[in-house]
């Protein structure tokens, strides 16, 4: 049994609105939700359904978040995926005994005060676990 279920892929945006005019409503089913506001990571968040209820999270760096700006200033876009996690200490457990280190936890307003936890595989790919509802 699957202990994580992908819910995003997260993409770095200098504009939230610039960026989904870039996506057409002819070929998304559902608009997107309305930006967050995600304080202790620094960043505007947003999300368009892609579906089989999976999204693509646009990221909106605020001005003093330097890495992802960096980041941004780099060409770095698709830069993270999400999962959400039926017992986030484990995943976290797992992930850190496959050589992962872990980033950053925090309570995201983008999905009603949940932890989140985000983590870096040995091969340098960012994940995101959220504790799922």
């Amino acid at each position: 049994m699957m202990r994580l279920t992908l819910h995003h892929v997260g993409c770095l945006v200098e504009n939230i609105p610039a960026a989904l005019a870039a996506y057409p409503e002819a070929c998304f089913a559902a608009g997107a939700s309305e930006p967050v506001l995600v304080r202790s990571q620094k960043v505007r968040v947003c999300f368009l359904p892609s579906g089989n209820g999976t999204f693509i999270e646009f990221v909106e760096p605020e001005k003093d978040n330097v890495s992802l700006i960096r980041m941004l200033r780099r060409g770095v876009t698709y830069y993270h995926a999400g999962y959400f996690c039926r017992d986030l200490e484990e995943c976290v457990r797992d992930f850190l005994a496959a050589g992962a280190r872990e980033l950053t936890r925090f309570a995201s307003e983008a999905f009603e005060g949940r932890q989140c936890v985000f983590i870096v595989t040995p091969q340098r790919q960012m994940i995101e676990l959220i504790q799922a509802g």
